[in-house]
């Protein structure tokens, strides 16, 4: 059973876009936090993720969601089937405990994606004609809002996708504006969002494969690591067999947090 009606969905968006319109693009938070890779619309398995950091006090269990931060590194939506819950349950966790849910946008939080790949269906097949197209808007316009990365203890750095050759200073990320309708329009934060790291690469290539953004290398990777004063990148955005993947001697971690997951990212 469907369990949002469609003011209550209304009040939710309302609600989250005025919080994260109050963060910057870069956060800064510190550390010990959970990180959460894609999830794709695989409300289970977000649920699983919570449960897994239940703890027992007292003869009381107390929920995961209340005791670590998280950090999640978008695409939350698309290709499963349970888009609109993942987003309302982590949306509601971030209006309720705001310091404690970082969400950051991943590529799949742009209307030119997602209208593509399931959550325009989704919502068109779960909501009334007459509100599915306010909720599709209301939905995107939330994910304009959305801070691109964020900087966990001051040494690790994480975004969705990867760095960029735009990426010289901490600065760069925080002059990106918000809202943000076309992460495209700007390039690094398109590389942020989009780009990949390839084994054996030197320096930058085009990313042939997704059509957009870039390639980076190594040496691409430990230049700009060393520039913003960091040990280490996480990010999302390549299926992981295992739900992590480590690069370049450990200094890159993937994270995919969709298990089962066969499409591409």
């Amino acid at each position: 059973q469907y369990p949002f009606r469609y003011k209550d969905v209304v009040r939710v968006l309302y609600d989250a876009k005025i919080v994260f319109s109050k963060e910057p693009t870069l956060l800064e938070c510190g550390a010990p936090a959970v990180i959460v890779g894609d999830l794709h619309g695989q409300y289970s398995d977000l649920l699983r993720i919570f449960a897994s950091f239940d703890e027992k006090r007292d003869g009381k269990t107390l929920p995961g969601y209340r005791n670590h931060r998280y950090i999640f590194l978008g695409d939350y939506v698309d290709r499963g089937n349970q888009s609109v819950e993942v987003i309302m349950l982590l949306f509601m966790l971030k209006i309720k405990l705001p310091n404690k849910f970082i969400l950051l946008r991943g590529n799949h939080e742009t209307s030119a994606i997602n209208k593509k790949y399931g959550l325009r269906e989704e919502v068109d097949r779960r909501f009334h004609p007459d509100d599915s197209s306010a909720v599709f808007d209301m939905l995107n316009e939330v994910f304009t809002h959305m801070p691109l990365a964020c900087r966990l203890g001051k040494k690790i750095m994480c975004m969705h996708g990867g760095i960029s050759p735009k990426l010289r200073t901490l600065q760069d990320i925080v002059a990106i504006p918000k809202p943000l309708i076309d992460p495209n329009t700007d390039d690094l934060a398109r590389d942020l969002l989009w780009a990949d790291p390839m084994i054996g690469l030197k320096g930058w290539a085009p990313n042939n494969v997704r059509g957009i953004s870039l390639f980076f290398g190594e040496d691409a990777l430990r230049e700009t690591m060393k520039r913003l004063g960091i040990d280490l990148v996480v990010r999302g955005h390549q299926m992981a067999w295992n739900g992590y993947r480590f690069y370049d001697d450990r200094r890159l971690l993937t994270i995919f947090s969709a298990p089962g997951y066969s499409n591409k990212c």
